[in-house]
């Protein structure tokens, strides 16, 4: 597998190699060093000057050793101009590359919007034609939407097996990311409307269509035949426990110890408290990823219907419930100190708890998760993405400019693996990365790790609760 980290975002148009950020940052402290050493050697010069030499008829070696110190000053005078105007040359490329890459994005985005308003509008004017589309879509989307009851051994995954390279391929997920992010203007050429009004409605400062309206539109009809139904649900506390917080691991170190925290099935949640003395305990909340994919709304919120409930940006969703819930009871409330961790639907939780405005969140950490458009708070947000993820892309283009987002290419130089059909999504591939981010020594990535670690500082105790959510009937609900 490949280790390549490329870093974007941090409140920039800029994009870089981990390896080439690492550089930047070595530069710049390598500057810092040089710059120490010529102000010692400063120091000495100033002990005795050469005006001191002739007068005290002091020995010939002592000339040279002064000449020899001016020398060295300016040589490190050199060193650290050039450490500097190096590393300065090295971000300039970065954002070089970032503003590139941001106007290419843009320009891919006006185009497949135009070609999708383009096929809409020519299938509102050949009614059969756009019959058969839309009945092909539909079986399509019910097919993807089943994908994980499939029998393994079946046609349909040995297809999906035999082609495992092209849905990890990174070119497949922009694909589908630009699809996406089409959908609605799709839905306008479709329905007739003017070109400018649909682009209008699904701006970033109007957004009344976009992936959100999307979502809506396709939950309310597919509730409309019996699917994706939300209900009551209800977090269970499966176990508790408490140690010193200078026991070794008890309290996370880098991004892979937080990755490593989220929990296993059947749990969904793991939130710990910290407490620290003569401050208010702060929490750190980890969030797994779907359980269930299919859209006949089941047992276990973490499921379809939650997922398009989080994209719509709807509060209703079971598995927001589900989360508020277990937060209150394990103590959170909106004046303790909280960050948040999830992988996939649990990231997406992550990005709705932070951009709520309920909680003091002073950090989010986010492995696979389709947020794209999802709105990003004001603290620091670490993303990370396989390039060829192609749940991801199910979140459209990223439209944040502060999170900083750090992108492996997972098989850029092997093949995929068998086994899944999406290991590019796995969990434990993103802890492996996030591992990788921990070393890689780019300065944006480690200004976040720094706010990250220095959450639990001062804890002297930390309790940890795991907890389980499920749908309840409404028969249930009214014994209860």
């Amino acid at each position: 597998m490949s280790d390549d980290l490329s870093v974007s975002g941090g409140g920039m148009h800029r994009v870089t190699t981990a390896e080439i950020g690492g550089y930047s940052a070595q530069l710049r402290q390598l500057s810092e060093e040089v710059a120490s050493c010529r102000m010692l050697l400063d120091r000495v010069d100033r002990v005795v000057t050469g005006e001191d030499i002739v007068m005290a008829n002091l020995p010939y070696s002592a000339a040279l050793a002064e000449g020899a110190i001016d020398e060295a000053r300016f040589f490190l005078e050199a060193l650290v101009i050039d450490g500097q105007m190096l590393a300065g040359l090295l971000d300039t490329a970065a954002s070089g590359y970032g503003l590139a890459e941001a106007m290419t994005q843009s320009m891919l985005r006006e185009l497949a919007g135009r070609q999708a308003y383009g096929l809409g509008a020519l299938m509102s004017s050949v009614p059969a034609i756009g019959g058969l589309f839309l009945l092909g879509a539909g079986v399509s989307v019910a097919g993807f939407a089943a994908l994980a009851a499939i029998d393994q051994g079946s046609l349909v995954a040995r297809w999906l097996e035999m082609n495992r390279e092209v849905l990890n391929d990174p070119r497949t997920v922009e694909l589908v990311r630009l699809g996406v992010m089409s959908v609605d203007d799709f839905g306008g050429g479709l329905l007739g409307l003017p070109s400018e009004l649909v682009a209008f409605l699904g701006s970033d400062q109007i957004a009344v269509t976009g992936l959100a309206g999307t979502a809506t539109v396709l939950t309310a009809g597919a509730r409309a035949v019996g699917l994706l139904r939300e209900g009551p649900v209800a977090a269970t506390r499966m176990s508790k426990s408490r140690i010193d917080a200078t026991a070794p691991s008890a309290v996370p170190a880098g991004f892979a110890d937080r990755a490593a925290r989220i929990p296993p099935s059947p749990q969904q949640i793991r939130i710990d408290r910290y407490e620290v003395t003569g401050e208010p305990d702060r929490f750190e909340v980890y969030i797994a990823g779907t359980k269930d994919f299919s859209p006949v709304t089941g047992e276990d919120p973490w499921d379809l219907t939650s997922n398009l409930g989080l994209v719509s940006g709807s509060e209703l969703a079971g598995s927001t419930r589900a989360l508020v819930q277990a937060m209150a009871d394990a103590g959170v409330t909106a004046e303790t100190p909280v960050m948040l961790t999830g992988h996939s639907q649990g990231a997406m939780l992550a990005m709705a708890v932070a951009g709520s405005g309920d909680y003091d969140v002073r950090g989010v950490l986010t492995l696979g998760g389709p947020t794209g458009q999802m709105d990003s708070p004001d603290v620091p947000v670490l993303k990370v993405e396989h390039a060829g993820d192609l749940v991801i892309a199910a979140g459209g283009l990223e439209k944040s400019t502060t999170a900083v987002i750090v992108t492996r290419d997972l098989f850029a130089n092997t093949t995929v693996p068998l086994g899944t059909l999406l290991p590019s999504h796995d969990l434990s591939r993103y802890q492996q990365t996030a591992a990788l981010i921990d070393g890689s020594g780019e300065a944006h990535v480690t200004a976040v790790g720094k706010s990250f670690d220095s959450f639990t500082r001062g804890a002297v105790s930390v309790e940890t609760s795991t907890w389980q959510a499920r749908r309840i009937s409404e028969d249930a609900t009214a014994t209860r």
